[in-house]
């Protein structure tokens, strides 16, 4: 489970989960990997303060080009999390591929359709879950964007791309 921080924050979250008694496994500059059951998930969800969300984590794929974001995900059995009676929303976020701010490429130039928005983006991954999920019950599910049963988080590092499960809901700061 990565529990993402604003910027320059991840080294509190990662004392205050230690303080917690959850498992810090990588403090990283968005935030804290951590290694969680679904006791620990739970205690996570209601009692970090520094967290924005807390996400869980499903792959990390490769992302140099809109076919391979597509290829990646449709390959990906989404059956675990959701099916055509779910509602679901994509948002992307970070470093696109050929960004400035992008790790610099390594491997096979990309040969499809650049990434060039997070909208883009977030579209193309729908579109491979909706089909992925097209394939295998007959339906696809319905996209949500204001209240989803299912939020899909992409999270680019330029020419890779960490797909996860958006498990807080809302951002955790509007718990009440």
């Amino acid at each position: 489970v990565l529990a993402t921080a604003a910027e320059g924050t991840a080294p509190i979250l990662a004392d205050e989960c230690a303080a917690l008694g959850l498992r810090v496994v990588h403090v990283r500059r968005d935030g804290v990997v951590l290694d969680l059951n679904t006791t620990s998930t739970a205690r996570a969800l209601v009692q970090l303060r520094v967290a924005t969300r807390l996400l869980l984590a499903l792959d990390d794929v490769r992302s140099g080009d809109a076919d391979d974001l597509y290829n990646s995900l449709r390959n990906m059995d989404w059956t675990h999390w959701l099916d055509d009676r779910h509602t679901i929303a994509v948002r992307a976020t970070g470093p696109l591929p050929g960004s400035p701010e992008a790790p610099k490429r390594r491997g096979r130039p990309s040969r499809g359709k650049g990434i060039r928005t997070h909208v883009f983006a977030a579209q193309r991954a729908k579109d491979a879950i909706c089909d992925h999920l097209r394939g295998r019950h007959g339906a696809r599910p319905n996209v949500d964007v204001d209240d989803p049963d299912v939020q899909i988080v992409l999270r680019f590092r330029g020419d890779r791309c960490g797909i996860y499960l958006d498990i807080s809901g809302d951002a955790m700061h509007r718990r009440g």
